[in-house]
């Protein structure tokens, strides 16, 4: 864009934001970067012009402080300080009245008028919408969403390694504990252009709790360092991985197998303006199964035990190859389970990453990290895509392909008719 029509229309958009009384700030993620500039230098030379001609006011800044993994929330009441007037008056001298003084008539103080009472628009959130609708058109013209066919272009042209980069995103919770915030992360595989993604029940489960109950929330983060994208919500959840491990949110360190940890998301919303557009980028679920030794590709945002404000600001995806180097089965016969040589993207937040092989067809969902008592690598364990097809039949009657295809339909019903029941065995324990 450029720079003089930029700075034009932020000029615009201030004034129109300005008119309605908004906090400017607060709806600035609706604009294009360079946009973004702009509005923030206007923003900068009026505040200038403004600390110029004020007199300076003391500011007080209050520090939070931070641990790894939870932050504590100190409530603070509003203070009141108390403020006396006082009036300094002269002494003045005293003089003898006469006959032809004239008395002084007594100073009468005036009645300040009432306060005026601010007018209010009577429909402030339709005003909201429409506004925003508006700075929305705006941008889409100066800059047209991406068509289906120059994301397929895009997709077509990148290395394996940057699809795979581009497919894999981070998930992020929070969750109010008492006076607590809990932190989770997590990730996941868009496996469709329609931002279907493809994670673990173990960390799917919070969208249960966001969809369901207050103090949990839920973000799709892209992009290395990860930031808020999306927001998402649970299209299916297997409630047989519910009943076999209904303490899972009491529990310190997760175990398991990986058998029915799984679980599908579909995006519904942007919550930043300059995220990727509908169609995005995936990973093309396999139909075959892995074998023993087959070169792979493990992708993840793998945190480890990072400190809380990594997970916040710089926490990057990791793609590494690496070679199968053992499968199994939780029934037996088919493959189900594989697990990979070491490689630093087994720590704990791959979960609900990618396993690709050479040409970027997804083959696993990692599900968990083992540690190989010869080497003591750290290696991953992922449950298949063809265990994943097969479990999904056998569990709710429908197949892995018509969840994707019907994808808004099922939201809507597992939202209605699924989700309470599954949260609700969660939280009573």
């Amino acid at each position: 864009m450029a720079p003089s029509l930029a700075k034009s229309l932020g000029g615009l958009i201030i004034s129109i934001m300005t008119f309605l009384g908004w906090n400017i700030s607060e709806y600035s993620y609706l604009l294009p970067t360079q946009m973004k500039q702009e509005i923030q230098i206007e923003q900068n030379s009026k505040q200038e012009s403004e600390d110029f001609l004020d007199t300076p006011k003391q500011q007080n800044s209050d520090s939070t402080s931070t641990k790894a993994v939870e932050v504590t929330i100190n409530k603070t009441e509003p203070t009141v300080k108390k403020v006396t007037s006082t009036q300094a008056t002269s002494p003045s001298k005293s003089t003898k009245k006469t006959s032809a003084q004239k008395p002084v008539a007594p100073v009468t103080t005036p009645t300040p008028p009432a306060p005026v009472q601010p007018t209010y628009y009577p429909a402030p959130v339709p005003i909201t919408d429409t506004v925003k609708n508006e700075i929305k058109n705006i941008v889409d013209e100066i800059i047209p969403p991406k068509t289906e066919t120059e994301t397929k272009k895009e997709t077509q042209d990148l290395s394996v390694e940057d699809k795979i980069k581009k497919s894999v995103v981070n998930i992020y919770c929070t969750r109010l504990l008492g006076n607590q915030i809990q932190k989770i992360t997590g990730s996941g595989i868009i496996i469709d252009a329609s931002g279907i993604i493809l994670t673990n029940a173990h960390v799917a489960e919070y969208f249960l709790l966001a969809q369901t109950s207050a103090g949990t929330n839920c973000y799709i983060r892209t992009s290395s360092p990860a930031v808020s994208s999306y927001k998402a919500k649970l299209i299916y959840l297997p409630s047989q991985w519910i009943s076999s491990n209904e303490n899972n949110l009491t529990m310190a360190t997760l175990t398991g197998t990986g058998e029915n940890d799984y679980a599908l998301l579909a995006i519904t919303e942007r919550v930043r303006s300059d995220a990727p557009n509908i169609p995005l980028t995936f990973l093309t679920p396999s139909q075959s199964s892995p074998s023993e030794d087959q070169d792979i590709f493990v992708a993840g945002y793998p945190a480890g035990f990072s400190d809380v404000r990594i997970l916040d600001s710089a926490l990057y995806e990791l793609t590494k190859p690496s070679a199968i180097t053992r499968v199994s089965s939780f029934s037996g016969g088919a493959v189900d389970v594989i697990n990979s040589g070491g490689t630093s993207v087994a720590e704990h937040g791959s979960s609900g990453g990618a396993v690709t092989d050479e040409d970027g067809n997804l083959i696993g969902l990692i599900a968990a990290t083992n540690i190989d008592a010869r080497t003591g690598d750290k290696n991953i364990q992922a449950i298949t895509l063809s265990y994943i097809r097969r479990s999904i039949k056998n569990n709710s009657g429908k197949s892995f392909d018509s969840f994707i295809s019907n994808a808004r339909d099922e939201v809507a019903s597992f939202e209605k008719n699924t989700a309470p029941s599954l949260a609700n065995t969660l939280l009573r324990n």
